[in-house]
This record gives structure tokens, C-alpha cells and sequence, in this order.
């Protein structure tokens, strides 16, 4: 009888949880229906594992709600607080962005219908002045509206890419931290960035007093997180001397103050 020993150092292929079809080991997606597995493509919004795709206005999306991500391809990566929260403020920005751009538009073409009104009767039944001075001001103010509205569409657009680069930043924060030293192709790699925008996110990360960065000997950026150490209070032996003594003039003077009362 024999007995077939299975190596330890062979990577067991996992099982899909969807279609029951293996899985080679390391891949992030079923080869047969398309599922997507591992913890770092959980999304923060709606607890859906779905691996982020490419989007026009937030870089990336969640498939199934449609909220901005971060693409990362490292299975030990977990979300902080602060990169959910500037992933959350970026999706009320967009939005509200949305909001403010229909309404701007609506407004406009509410403009345009009222003007084209006013034109036409203006020309044939001829009102007095004030008439179409009243009716003017009535057509402008869907316009002065859109105005307002596109403004504050453009706000909130400039609120959008702030929070989106802060939201990266800390991405890549997480990782350099998680991993030690991360080098810029090692970042762009786990982020999915090109080299351009890797090493542009390793500079600004360099900015911070917690980030330490380097140059490798084969001229590619490095970082680091720099953990500051806690300040250690003494509070030891050298301090029980100068409170025995305290204690011992304060009895003393409360012992001298009995003394005279008694007399």
C-alpha cells in the first residue's frame, strides 16, 4: 500500500467560492466566472469583494456601488481610518458635484426657454417697458443660478482631487509601513501606477516628518516610516529623596504647630 506524501512547499490551489473552479495561487480573480477574492478588494462602503475599475472621474471605482477606491495589489493591505475617510469625503464631493452640474445645466436651459419666451412676446404683442424689464429680470435669474451652480461644481470638483491624492497618499503611507521600505517600483507595483506616478508619490510622501526616503544603488527611491519614540517619564529613585524630605518637613512643621497650640 502506498501512500502518496504531498509536499508543504507546494502553494495549494484554492477553491472559488462562487463557481466551485480552483484558483492557481496568488491570482485575485476566478479564471472561470470572474470573482473576485482576497480582503484587500473589500470595499469600505458597501462590504463588497470586488476588485476597483478604472473610472473617468475617481481613478477607480467599486464595481458594485460605484464609490471611489484605491487599487492595491498586496493581500496584507488594510484600509486605515484616515484613507476611508478621505475616500468617504470624496464621494460627497463627487456628489455633490453631480447635483450642482445638473442643476446648473437645468437652470441654464430654463434660461434659454425664458428668454426665447420674453423675445417672442416682446415682438409681437410689444408690452410696456416695465413689462419687459420685469420679464428680463425673471429670464436672468436662471442664469445667474447655473452661474452659482457651476461655480460651486467647480468647488467641489477641486475638492474631489484633493481628497482623492490624500486618499492615494495614505494608501501609500499604509503600505511603506506595513512593509518597512518600499521602493517606488515596489509602490507603483502594489498601486498599480506607472513610474512617473509612483516616484511622484514617493517625493510627496517624502515631504512628511514621519517618511524617511533614500536613493537604492540601482537610483530608485526608497521610503520609510519613521515611528518617533515615546518619551519615557522618570519617575524612579531620584525623585523619592527630594519626597521623603518634603514629607518629613511637612510633618515636622504640622508637629511644630500642635506643640504651640497646646501651649
Amino acid at each position: 500500500m502506498s501512500t502518496q506524501v504531498e509536499n508543504p512547499q507546494t502553494p495549494r490551489e484554492d477553491i472559488c467560492s462562487v463557481c466551485s473552479a480552483p484558483i492557481p495561487p496568488g491570482a485575485s480573480r476566478c479564471e472561470h466566472c470572474g470573482a473576485t477574492r482576497g480582503r484587500e478588494h473589500l470595499c469600505p462602503f458597501c462590504r463588497t469583494i470586488a476588485e476597483p475599475q478604472p473610472h473617468p472621474r475617481l481613478r477607480y471605482a467599486c464595481p458594485a456601488c460605484g464609490a471611489p477606491r484605491v487599487l492595491v495589489r498586496d493581500k496584507t493591505f488594510v484600509p486605515s481610518d484616515d484613507l476611508v475617510r478621505h475616500l468617504r469625503t470624496a464621494r460627497s464631493a463627487a456628489s455633490s458635484m453631480a447635483t450642482w452640474k445638473a442643476g446648473g445645466v437645468a437652470a441654464a436651459g430654463f434660461g434659454v426657454i425664458a428668454t426665447l419666451l420674453l423675445t417672442g412676446v416682446a415682438m409681437i404683442a410689444s408690452p410696456p417697458t416695465f413689462a419687459v424689464l420685469m420679464g428680463a429680470l425673471i429670464a436672468v435669474l436662471p442664469f445667474v443660478f447655473g452661474a452659482v451652480a457651476w461655480r460651486s461644481a467647480v468647488a467641489r470638483k477641486v475638492e474631489l482631487d484633493t481628497e482623492l491624492d490624500n486618499a492615494w497618499l495614505e494608501a501609500a503611507r499604509a503600505l511603506a509601513a506595513s512593509r518597512g521600505t518600499v521602493t517606488a517600483a515596489q509602490l507603483g507595483e502594489a498601486l498599480g501606477l506607472d513610474n512617473a506616478a509612483s516616484r511622484q508619490l514617493v517625493s510627496r510622501l517624502g515631504a512628511s516628518s514621519e517618511v524617511t526616503t533614500d536613493v537604492t544603488e540601482s537610483g530608485d527611491l526608497a521610503l520609510s516610516i519613521r515611528v518617533p519614540e515615546k518619551l519615557r517619564v522618570d519617575t524612579g529613585a531620584d525623585d523619592k529623596p527630594e519626597n521623603a524630605a518634603a514629607v518629613e518637613q511637612a510633618e515636622a512643621s504640622e508637629s511644630s504647630d500642635k506643640s504651640k497650640a497646646r501651649e
